[in-house]
């Protein structure tokens, strides 16, 4: 979801603007963390879900950014089969 939004945001301008970017990173950050966040305190876990949630943030979005940001970027669906277990690894302990 990450990746598609950010590459309709850089697609849907003429002429990618970089501070455009900065604009929509603080929100999009939000978002996650709080989704990652609601997930994590479902699993009823002891421990804290702050430092989890903002790992699994700063990595989700930094690598829709990456791919964005790649001209030769390979297929969403592989690019997030690749990815998902690297983001997914920090978060077994409330699984």
């Amino acid at each position: 979801m990450v990746c598609e939004l950010l590459s309709c945001t850089r697609s849907d301008c003429l002429q990618p603007q970089p501070q455009f970017e900065s604009l929509v990173e603080g929100p999009f950050k939000k978002q996650v963390f709080e989704l990652v966040s609601h997930w994590l305190e479902q699993s009823k876990s002891e421990l804290s879900t702050e430092i989890p949630a903002t790992v699994a943030t700063w990595a989700i979005y930094g690598l829709a950014s990456q791919y964005t940001h790649n001209k030769n970027r390979p297929n969403l669906e592989k690019f997030v089969d690749d990815a998902l277990p690297l983001v997914a690894v920090n978060l077994e302990k409330f699984v």
